[in-house]
């Protein structure tokens, strides 16, 4: 219940409610590649295996593999489908 309330607090009721719906869709897929591929629209791949997802106007969600070693494809970039592990780097307004 504190999480929630620090994250309304900083985030605003609106923000928070999606940010809640993300991460546990984050958690449901089965490898990052299919969250990606669910909200196209919301996450950004960077390329340097770091994903932004778009939370609400303002709000950014970064992560990145969360393996230790990250799995990459043939031209040495985050393979997402085979990240089954995330680890979230950064949170918070745009501006930020």
């Amino acid at each position: 219940m504190e999480r929630r309330k620090r994250a309304i607090a900083t985030l605003g009721n609106e923000a928070a409610r999606e940010l809640r719906h993300r991460i546990t869709d984050l958690l449901a897929m089965p490898n990052a590649r299919e969250f990606m591929d669910l909200f196209p629209e919301q996450v950004i791949d960077h390329g340097n295996g770091v994903c932004v997802v778009l939370i609400g106007l303002y709000c950014r969600l970064a992560y990145q593999s969360g393996h230790v070693r990250t799995p990459l494809d043939t031209n040495g970039m985050t393979d997402w489908s085979r990240v089954t592990r995330i680890k979230i780097i950064s949170l918070g307004h745009e501006d930020e």
